[in-house]
């Protein structure tokens, strides 16, 4: 329940259903767009909930949108 609460928080809950389940593996790389992946990397970061954390170059896929929805968790 807390993974899918993290990525409803970023608005990426799809992934999910399009990779056929939590415990599907799947080559990632090739599967998800490079927003998509660096979503997910922020995903497990809310998971992780560390007292800091950097991200490098976050904008270069992420909408302004999607930064503010990473910036604001």
């Amino acid at each position: 329940a807390e993974i899918l609460r993290a990525l409803q928080t970023l608005e990426i809950e799809t992934i999910v259903t399009r990779a056929g389940g939590l415990d599907t593996e799947r080559d990632w790389e090739d599967f998800l767009s490079l927003g998509e992946q660096q979503l997910l990397g922020c995903a497990r970061l809310i998971l992780a909930q560390p007292e800091v954390a950097f991200l490098d170059r976050i904008g270069g896929s992420l909408s302004a949108d999607q930064i503010e929805r990473v910036f604001s968790t």
